[in-house]
């Protein structure tokens, strides 16, 4: 780019290209020039989109209490998913007349790529309202990029 508003020798598209990080004219070249669709963009190698999810919860969780339980996301491809920029993700409980729903930003201070067929776990909390009645609740989580990954798994809630 051209110091102090000057005419710059580079054409725009250059000028343009060289202000986006790597990660964003990756993703740009793959679109424009590869030809590959947003979706098959999310689930290349070493995106968040190959990851998978799995939920491990106890059995019951007393209304008015919190829901202790992990998330594991594992990378089954031979490549390194790094977790730059770092995704948010969104927790759910679901049932008739109860809906808890919550979005974060996933903790990539601690874990900032998952190895190639490695996994994370990750502890997290839920509160169960007081007024929960005694149901079977499903539990769901989904990391925010465009093709997940997500889980959701059943909790029976108990009086409190």
């Amino acid at each position: 780019m051209a110091p102090d508003g000057a005419a710059s020798d580079e054409p725009p598209v250059a000028e343009a290209l060289f202000v986006l990080s790597r990660e964003e004219r990756d993703v740009l070249l793959l679109f424009a020039w590869a030809d590959l669709s947003y979706e098959q963009i999310a689930d290349a190698p070493g995106t968040a989109g190959t990851l998978q999810a799995r939920l491990r919860l106890p059995a019951s969780v007393r209304a008015g209490t919190i829901l202790r339980y992990t998330v594991t996301l594992s990378n089954p491809t031979k490549t390194t998913v790094v977790l730059h920029p770092c995704p948010g993700y969104s927790e759910g409980a679901y049932a008739s007349g109860l809906v808890v729903r919550r979005s974060f930003a996933l903790n990539c201070q601690s874990v900032q790529a998952i190895p190639a067929h490695g996994h994370v776990r990750y502890a997290m909390r839920l509160t169960m309202p007081q007024r929960a009645a005694p149901a079977i609740v499903k539990i769901a989580w989904r990391l925010n990029t465009p093709t997940g990954p997500s889980a959701g798994r059943n909790v029976q809630i108990t009086a409190g």
